[in-house]
């Protein structure tokens, strides 16, 4: 059996020999972490990276292809609204579609990128410098029941337009078929004792009364008078056909007088 240490100088080794493995294992402990901190920031790093780089392509790609999306449901649903017959289930469909393709626009990338890779500081006070969002929210507010009564109001302003423009190639066909009786009454008058040109005659003293009548004032007043929803041009057929109707009279009467 061995004596055990009692003397101070044998608890002074022993203690040294102590003291040596724990420092020993203490900086064995530093070493192995040092290399796991730096296996960690290397990994950091390289996610950081990685997600910059995922961020940075999905800000020159995702909101494009948001903005092309929502714009397409746009004109698809514009189409809709535009058809001569409205189909308001196809409406609303169509509608419904292109908020939602509108509610993608809203990809908060930027903001995640300016947090992931913040851009460099502007000016001398160091101003804080952000993306623009490349893609936002641009018909969020607006509600279907806004849109349908804005889509029927629109429907029948285009109605009322074709109305009116149908309304004018009549009273332009009119006045086309007023041209022509005036030189048919001319001929007629101009029978046997006129000369060859008095058809032409004739149509150009209808021309210089009615253009005399006819003034721009004259054509304002009587729309004014009568507000039915024609333009200009409708107004002055109707307003020279009553020219030639009084200058047909006349003639009417001239030829029972002669007789």
């Amino acid at each position: 059996m061995t004596a055990a240490k009692t003397t101070p100088e044998d608890i002074d080794a022993e203690l040294a020999e102590l003291d040596a493995a724990a420092a020993a294992a203490k900086a064995e402990r530093d070493r192995v972490a040092a290399r796991a901190a730096a296996i960690r920031c290397a990994g950091d790093a390289a996610r950081q990276a990685a997600t910059v780089a995922e961020l940075r392509r999905r800000y020159a790609t995702v909101p494009k292809a948001a903005r092309e999306a929502r714009d397409a449901a746009h004109d698809a649903l514009m189409a809709i609204a535009s058809a001569p017959k409205l189909d308001v289930d196809k409406l609303r469909t169509a509608f419904i579609l292109r908020q939602e393709r509108d509610a993608e626009c809203a990809t908060g990338i930027a903001l995640l990128l300016d947090e992931a890779d913040p851009l460099p500081p502007s000016g001398p006070l160091g101003a804080v410098r952000r993306r623009p969002p490349a893609s936002q929210p641009r018909y969020d507010t607006e509600t279907w029941s806004a849109f349908l009564d804005n889509t029927i109001q629109q429907s029948a302003l285009r109605a009322a337009a074709r109305k009116r423009s149908a309304r004018a190639t009549e009273l332009e066909q009119i006045g086309d078929t007023a041209e022509q009786q005036t030189r048919e009454q001319a001929a007629r008058s101009a029978d046997g004792h006129l000369a060859v040109d008095q058809p032409e005659t004739m149509l150009e003293r209808f021309n210089r009364i009615a253009d005399k009548r006819v003034t721009p004032e004259v054509v304002a007043a009587d729309m004014e008078a009568n507000p039915d929803g024609t333009d200009e041009k409708a107004h002055r057929a109707v307003l020279r056909r009553r020219v030639l109707e009084e200058l047909m009279a006349d003639e009417r009467d001239q030829d029972v007088d002669d007789s």
